[in-house]
């Protein structure tokens, strides 16, 4: 529910792409055999719905390996959804979830210089719409 907004539709999706795979069917003839990895559906949802993102393609400076990200409003990368870079929004019995999230974007961060820029384009954009006809 918190990773897909909760929208239950990544369950056929995931299970209508890889019904046919070997080791799908093999996992559940052979359960006790099967490779532990509980998580594969919940990857295989987000690696989805990551195709749709927007994603570009972008060379890492450090280690010069081409790596899927989006560009946020204001032109910063950030990396593609995964299990460990969705950033949990939603708020249960009054607590805010976000520190669950395992990756914050600095434009995320109160008080930090990116934020602050984040939030100054916003304001831009805001002016630019109330003062349109």
């Amino acid at each position: 529910m918190l990773l897909f907004g909760g929208e239950s539709r990544w369950r056929a999706d995931v299970w209508s792409e890889h019904k046919h795979d070997k080791a799908f069917f093999q996992n559940g003839f052979y359960p006790l055999e099967a490779s532990i990895d509980p998580f594969w559906a919940i990857r295989a949802g987000l690696e989805m719905s990551a195709t749709d993102a927007g994603l570009e393609d972008y060379l890492d400076p450090k280690s010069d390996r081409k790596i899927r990200v989006k560009r946020g409003l204001t032109g910063a990368i950030a990396p593609a959804d995964s299990l460990y870079t969705t950033i949990f929004e939603q708020k249960v019995a009054g607590s805010d979830l976000l520190g669950l999230s395992c990756y914050l974007p600095d434009w995320r961060i109160p008080d930090h210089e990116t934020e602050q820029e984040h939030r100054a384009k916003l304001d831009e954009l805001l002016t630019d719409l109330m003062s349109s006809p």
